[in-house]
């Protein structure tokens, strides 16, 4: 349950604050929670002006993105001389709804596995990634490493190979 709720608490966060762009300094709420409860900066550091503007530039180009571009195009489109700052956003800049697509078809294919193999590990291995995804609303991490977890996390119940291979290494000794 505890896996399962920091993921549905980054899709809200998701939703409603990084999608939201600038628009937090209208909700009663969420001026309370950030500014009171957590003492923080209602834009997160400026992390809210680089949302706003990315959103607007991925309008731009919905469905293709723009491909892997450099930090000169970076700083001209995206009014900032910092990083995205956010995996998701970035990701969408990048190869549009068609990338989005794809990996939440991906997490949602690993994450489903995982949940039916009902095994301790499992579980673990769910909780790091949606730890990740926590981490990943404030970070641009590198997308093979994120698809690198992921592709273990996915290959994690073929333990019959390590069986096998552990039968050999006995047979051969």
């Amino acid at each position: 349950m505890g896996a399962v709720g920091m993921f549905v608490g980054a899709f809200l966060f998701q939703t409603f604050v990084c999608f939201s762009g600038r628009g937090l300094e209208n909700n009663e709420l969420a001026v309370w929670l950030i500014e009171d409860v957590l003492e923080k900066d209602l834009t997160f550091t400026h992390r809210t002006y680089i949302w706003d503007s990315a959103l607007c530039v991925f309008a731009e180009s919905p469905i293709w993105g723009y491909g892997f571009f450099s930090i000169d195009w970076f700083r001209v489109h995206i009014s900032t001389e910092g990083g995205m700052d956010n995996f998701i956003i970035c990701h969408m800049i990048y190869g549009g709804i068609i990338l989005l697509s794809l990996y939440t078809i991906l997490v949602l294919k690993t994450l489903l596995r995982l949940i039916i193999i009902k095994d301790l590990t499992a579980m673990r291995l769910m909780a790091v990634f949606g730890v990740l995804c926590i981490m990943m609303l404030f970070e641009a991490y590198d997308t093979p490493l994120v698809f690198l977890l992921l592709t273990m996390m996915y290959y994690y119940p073929r333990q019959e190979s390590f069986a096998t291979l552990g039968d050999y290494v006995e047979e051969r000794s």
